[in-house]
């Protein structure tokens, strides 16, 4: 499975805004591997992370947030 890249969960347009669900930004191939509850979760999780690591480390905005910070986290 590849990965999904932490920039495509934020919009262009926002700042402060993730997107958890199936609207984030991939194209049409990437989009239909997606559709899978299996896939939704750990975007979820990912972006739940990312809001924690925003709100701990005192940062202005998600995209400050290092991507491989969870790595290794592991589902609590």
């Amino acid at each position: 499975m590849n990965g999904i890249p932490y920039e495509s969960l934020i919009p262009s347009a926002f700042k402060n805004v993730l997107v958890g669900s199936r609207c984030l930004g991939v194209s049409h191939i990437a989009q239909a591997s997606l559709r899978l509850t299996k896939t939704m979760m750990p975007i979820g999780y990912a972006c739940g992370f990312a809001l924690t690591q925003c709100l701990s480390n005192w940062y202005d905005d998600v995209r400050s947030v290092d991507e491989y910070g969870g790595r290794n986290a592991t589902y609590s």
